[in-house]
């Protein structure tokens, strides 16, 4: 089996297991190895972060969207996985601050706009949210209208919305689109990034293992998985 993190004869493509969807990682970015898996490390600024071609996932749609996320501070809004357009991302997984105090979230975005009117989010928490590793998975199921996240493994809150604004832009790592502009870079590092086409159920989200697939359903895109 190839467990080449990166696209054979260029590093700087992180490689797409499950399907065809590289991510370019930009000058601030690395791939590095520990122990016998891989993950990308960010540094925070603005040239730090990987992006697809292309949409990975059809927002219009059921979707999950999971990362091991590792945070080098827990203070401001820090963005893991996003996807979105030139104006906001439609989804975004990673870090802010919720009354006052660090918490893991799932924003989704229902309007074309990007307004703060629009914006649905839903939170959890872990015991140490900085410098340790946490599993966040989030999920869209279309026909409930639903969203919700789970923290490492476990549902840690969920919320209705209306639907999830379809912007058709490139998937993203390490930042998000907020009023036409990056922000909410991600200081850290993480592995196991990986996205299914459907809702996945809390057992399903519970056999999810640091660096590997559900077994159960093919994941749309996997990226440094080990």
């Amino acid at each position: 089996m190839d467990n080449s993190p990166t696209v054979k004869d260029d590093p700087t493509q992180i490689r797409d297991r499950a399907g065809k969807a590289p991510l370019k990682m930009g000058p601030d970015a690395g791939v590095f190895p520990i122990d016998k898996r891989f993950e990308i490390r960010t540094k925070g600024g603005e040239n730090s972060y990987a992006e697809s071609e292309k949409r990975v996932v059809d927002t219009s749609k059921s979707f999950t969207v999971s990362a091991r996320v590792w945070v080098r501070s827990d203070k401001g809004r820090q963005i893991a996985v996003s996807q979105g357009n030139e104006k906001s991302s439609s989804f975004a997984l990673g870090l802010d601050q919720v009354n006052g105090k660090p918490a893991w979230v799932f924003r989704v975005q229902t309007g074309d706009q990007g307004a703060d009117a629009t914006t649905v989010v839903v939170s959890g928490t872990s015991p140490k949210m900085e410098k340790t590793f946490a599993e966040l998975t989030a999920t869209y199921d279309a026909e409930r209208k639903q969203i919700a996240l789970y923290v490492n493994g476990k549902k840690a809150g969920e919320a209705a919305v209306p639907g999830v604004h379809d912007a058709k832009g490139p998937l993203q790592l390490a930042r998000a689109r907020h009023e036409d502009k990056w922000t909410a870079a991600w200081n850290g590092a993480m592995d196991s990034i990986q996205t299914y086409d459907k809702a996945l159920s809390a057992a399903q989200i519970d056999t999810l293992k640091p660096g590997k697939a559900n077994a159960s359903v093919e994941p749309t895109g996997a990226w440094l998985l080990y």
